[in-house]
């Protein structure tokens, strides 16, 4: 509820600072007041619809930052559209609404950020902690670093119970158990296969008013995103997931489409400068398109400035040795400074490849590697990219794949538009001029 308020308040403090500030010396031909009671009306209403002010207590602070980015990206569209459609957009200030938004934007961000240090903060000196009784079987004990975790979250193990098989009557050792620790929470903390003991330890608690939750050991398998929800109503476990869908895939294209635009711009007076010097270097087209493969399994054709010779590959294609096959000096330039890939942004605006994700593979290697390298066919749950995780951190080129595929799944596993920025502002610093890059 306190998020709420804040968020209202911002939304007026924006909207009437902004106004102020722009018709300080002039009389505006608009008044801002009902706009912005609807504004507010409108953001709360899709916030709420959309679970921004949900507990922070299950949530990470990516998951807080992208749910409050796409309300605010979801109430802007819809008051474009409003104002087009009624025909009263040239009533207001373009430069009125598109600061306001901004600004609130940024104080909403910031806010977060902001309240979110100090839960942690105050969490770390004991206050907002729920205390948890936590039952395991004594041949599966929970992960050692599960403690720490579920501290970052308000919840403290106060006390573990161990299990073994012989748990036939457990109804007063438990009501004790519950009393001794002042546990508001009791997690039951069993492996799948230990699953038929759930009924004797509920049937042991009904008489208990504490919450109870179900924690399946899912740590001993190599999982992908894993997490809960409903379908129709049944609850499900989501064992190996792709965070592009929903809101995130929104959120991605969005971001693809409209960066890869602005780098196509301004980027366009290099681009026909290598173009010319592709020309110029060797015979062949500029542009040099190559069939790789991209999210769930679809085959693209990737853009590259050519930097060999037409006739490369009319022997076979092996796998390696890239500067080997690189005859003129400018070739070997591109290849270096990664120059060449700049027309995959041409794929991005497609819809081929996003910005950031794995580096995509040739049919022919997809059909080698996924039977060698381990998890190798997880990376296609995301688009293929032009840059990544695994780029910024070095492994280009012909280096370790087990290593790529390790960051490419942390990449995954760890998606939010943040980490997207974090990769796309570090690969020039990073990513572009490297020992292995070919």
């Amino acid at each position: 509820m306190l998020t709420a308020i804040a968020d209202a308040i911002i939304i007026a403090l924006a909207a009437t600072s902004m106004f102020s500030l722009i018709y300080a010396q002039t009389d505006a031909h608009f008044n801002p007041l009902k706009s912005v009671s609807a504004g507010i009306s409108l953001f709360l209403l899709i916030a709420f619809c959309s679970g921004v002010y949900q507990s922070w207590r299950d949530i990470r602070l990516t998951e807080i930052m992208g749910r409050y980015t796409a309300t605010g990206a979801i109430s802007a569209c819809i008051i474009m559209l409003y104002l087009v459609l009624s025909k009263t957009a040239e009533d207001y200030s373009r430069i009125w609404l598109t600061s306001t938004m901004l600004v609130t934007y940024g104080l909403g961000v910031g806010f977060r950020f902001i309240y979110y240090m100090i839960i942690r903060k105050l969490r770390a000196k004991g206050y907002n902690i729920d205390d948890v009784l936590l039952i395991s079987h004594k041949n599966h004990p929970p992960p050692t670093n599960l403690a720490e975790s579920l501290e970052h979250s308000g919840y403290h193990i106060a006390r573990q119970y161990i299990i073994d098989d012989d748990i036939d009557d457990l109804t007063s050792e438990l009501a004790l158990a519950i009393d001794q620790s002042h546990a508001k929470e009791v997690w039951i903390y069993l492996p799948l296969a230990e699953s038929s003991r759930i009924n004797t330890i509920l049937d042991a608690l009904h008489l208990q008013t504490a919450n109870i939750r179900y924690v399946p050991d899912l740590f001993s398998y190599n999982l992908l995103n894993q997490s809960t929800s409903q379908i129709g109503g049944i609850p499900v476990v989501n064992l190996s997931m792709t965070p592009m869908s929903g809101v995130n895939l929104t959120i991605k294209a969005v971001e693809d489409r409209l960066l890869s635009a602005l780098i196509l711009i301004v980027l366009s007076p290099i681009l026909i400068v290598l173009a010319i010097g592709v020309k110029i270097s060797s015979p062949g087209p500029i542009l040099y398109k190559q069939e790789r493969i991209s999210f769930d399994l679809r085959p693209i054709q990737m853009l590259k400035f050519r930097s060999m010779p037409v006739n490369t590959e009319e022997n076979g294609v092996s796998w390696g040795g890239s500067d080997e096959k690189v005859s003129s000096a400018f070739g070997r330039f591109i290849r270096k400074t990664s120059l060449d890939e700049l027309p995959q942004f041409i794929n991005v605006l497609r819809g081929d490849m996003s910005i950031v994700g794995p580096r995509p593979e040739r049919t022919i290697f997809v059909e080698r590697l996924k039977q060698q390298v381990p998890d190798y066919m997880k990376k296609h749950k995301v688009k293929a990219g032009i840059t990544g995780w695994a780029q910024i951190n070095g492994l280009r080129g012909d280096t370790d794949l087990n290593a790529r595929i390790e960051h490419d799944l942390y990449y995954i596993q760890n998606w939010s538009l943040w980490l997207d920025l974090k990769i796309i502002l570090l690969t020039p610093i990073k990513g572009l001029i490297n020992k292995n890059a070919y």
